[in-house]
């Protein structure tokens, strides 16, 4: 059956059905990436703050609930809407898991009462101010060490806007650093994990192997660092007779560093020393058992205020040695060893997990949200044979590295443009006091709509228990909340600002994509987002979205069905994406080496 053939009558009980079932069917498919515009700017800001609001907690380590910022700038003030995607509830109103066996059992209950409260009008959210304290940000970033171990999404939003409004000449980029990363550390922690651990070995092992084996190209890479940085790094590299500035050792300069076959592995193993500081400060060995070894994990305590110093120092050498790395990842046949060690990581890892059918029939855990997938987490689509393609995986090793450093660029460029907080700040935070109505869906439903009415048993392959496990981590995403509840405004509120930049931790999905071009269209709202990855996701549409919407949304995902093509995807932390002028600590200067381990 063609797409123009289906009627716009609901294929479920209704539309938004429709769209929550769709688009967990598709769960993990993707179209072509597309890339952040060049003029989004404005969204900058927007994007670095919601870096900085990512930072995870004792209950949820991996920051799982994506958040997204909108706002208006002008010369005296600033204007903040923050909305983070809220866990799913169960029925004792808590948040966490919910069973298959449980979502039927209680299937016709729910049912009832939805039809029950048919006419009742969707939740449209609410908007609580919060009000910034400049004197508590300060105390706050004076005595960061002694801080909490763990911090709600509302105490960490609080926390962080009295910070930031206290920023000035008296406190220091690198002890707002200290803060950011004594909260952030777990998720920084699984980011590091990631890639320590993705390819079986550690990567710069395998960049390792390649420059033994072939030549470098030369190249002249600019390194922004102050004079004392620059001294200590050329006598690490033997440099004889290279340029130093004649500045104060304190003062940004930047110098230009041959990069060459000669010297690469010089500047590996250099690399390599400031990462496996970070190992040693955010992992822990686990034990080896009689039947595997011993292998990395997360470290659950609280890192002392010595440990964030030397995290905070090799962050910023690390962001300074980005250009190198980046360089020394186009060796030659780099590309293909990469792959292929992720593509025999994944089917190892495949070989040990449970069956399908068994393990769709476990809980499904709501901290592990499928849309904040970072860089290195492909999904099981992306990694077949056919579509892990070995000229991007060295792009998904340079883009895992700058999602660990998006802290960095996102406390920099934050404290550069302090003067920005200093005038009338206006901050909210926009939520849904109601939990939105669970997506209860029968087996034969599923198999009823893509069977008989849509006839895709032979499109994409699918498994019915798998997709109703799927449906149950269906959120209302975070920017597609605020786009949202930008249409509620009257027009007079919202044609004050002609373009709504939309800052999110992530890359947006297909279907938040999707809707910006819809209510460009339909209402001519434009909104500036960091980019999509093109992956659609569980997807519930959020309150106040018209049924004209909602049918174009449904017919993008019933084109998606018949058509979709696998291609490249990319989901990259958006404070990654670009990079600013370097503000720079001088607290630890020196550099090293590190012996690189080599798999055999």
């Amino acid at each position: 059956m063609s797409m123009s053939e289906i009627p716009p009558a609901p294929l479920t009980d209704s539309l938004r059905s429709d769209i929550i079932l769709l688009s967990s069917y598709l769960c993990g498919q993707q179209a072509v990436s597309s890339v952040p515009r060049p003029d989004d700017r404005d969204a900058e800001l927007y994007n670095h703050v919601s870096t900085l609001l990512t930072t995870g907690n004792s209950r949820n380590p991996k920051a799982s609930n994506v958040n997204a910022v909108v706002g208006k700038t002008n010369i005296n003030s600033v204007e903040f809407l923050v909305f983070a995607e809220n866990a799913r509830l169960r029925e004792d109103g808590e948040t966490g898991a919910r069973n298959l066996r449980t979502q039927l059992k209680t299937a016709e209950r729910i049912k009832a009462a939805v039809e029950r409260d048919s006419g009742r009008s969707e939740p449209m959210g609410e908007r609580v101010d919060v009000v910034a304290d400049k004197m508590r940000g300060k105390e706050l970033l004076e005595k960061w060490a002694e801080d909490k171990d763990s911090f709600t999404f509302d105490t960490h939003l609080k926390d962080l806007f009295d910070v930031i409004t206290s920023l000035g000449n008296e406190a220091s980029l690198f002890t707002f650093q200290c803060f950011i990363y004594r909260r952030a550390y777990r998720k920084v922690a699984w980011r590091v994990l990631e890639i320590s651990t993705h390819w079986g070995t550690s990567p710069f092992g395998l960049i390792k192997q390649c420059l033994h084996q072939s030549n470098l190209l030369c190249k002249e890479v600019d390194i922004q660092l102050p004079t004392q940085f620059h001294q200590k790094l050329q006598e690490t590299l033997e440099l004889k007779n290279h340029s130093i500035p004649n500045t104060d050792s304190g003062d940004l300069s930047i110098v230009k560093y041959p990069v060459n076959s000669d010297n690469a592995e010089s500047w590996l193993s250099i690399i390599y020393k400031q990462w496996h500081e970070l190992e040693v400060h955010l992992l822990v060995d686990k034990k080896a058992t009689e039947t595997t070894q011993a292998k990395k994990d997360t470290r659950k305590d609280v890192p002392k205020a010595e440990a964030i110093h030397a995290i905070v120092n090799a962050m910023i050498k690390l962001r300074s040695l980005q250009p190198v790395l980046d360089h020394l990842l186009s060796v030659e046949g780099l590309h293909k060893v990469l792959a292929d060690a992720e593509a025999k990581q994944y089917s190892l890892r495949n070989s040990t997990t449970l069956p399908a059918d068994k393990a769709d029939e476990n809980n499904v855990a709501e901290s592990e949200d499928s849309e904040d997938h970072d860089e290195l987490n492909l999904t099981q689509k992306e990694v077949d044979s056919a579509q892990l393609y070995p000229s991007y995986a060295t792009s998904r090793l340079m883009s895992a590295f700058k999602n660990v450093l998006g802290w960095q660029y996102a406390t920099t460029y934050v404290y550069a443009k302090a003067s920005h907080f200093r005038g009338t700040l206006k901050l909210s935070r926009f939520y849904y006091p109601h939990g939105l109505e669970p997506a209860v869906f029968h087996p034969k439903t599923v198999t009823d709509v893509l069977e008989n009415k849509l006839k895709l048993e032979s499109s994409i392959p699918y498994n019915t228990t798998r997709i109703l496990s799927t449906t149950l981590n269906a959120k209302v995403h975070a920017e597609a909340a605020l786009m949202s509840w930008i249409t509620t405004l009257d027009e007079k509120e919202s044609a004050c600002s002609i373009e709504w930049p939309i800052g999110v931790s992530k890359k947006s999905c297909r279907l938040c994509w999707e809707l910006s071009s819809c209510l460009k269209q339909e209402n001519g709202l434009v909104f500036q987002l960091p980019g999509t990855h093109s992956t659609f996701y569980p997807w519930i549409p959020p309150p106040g979205i018209s049924d004209i919407i909602l049918l174009k949304l449904r017919h993008v995902l019933l084109n998606a069905c018949q058509s979709f093509k696998a291609t490249h995807s990319r989901q990259s932390s958006t404070s990654s994406a670009k990079d600013h002028p370097l503000v720079i600590d001088s607290n630890n200067s020196s550099w090293g080496k590190a012996e690189i381990p080599i798999s055999t």
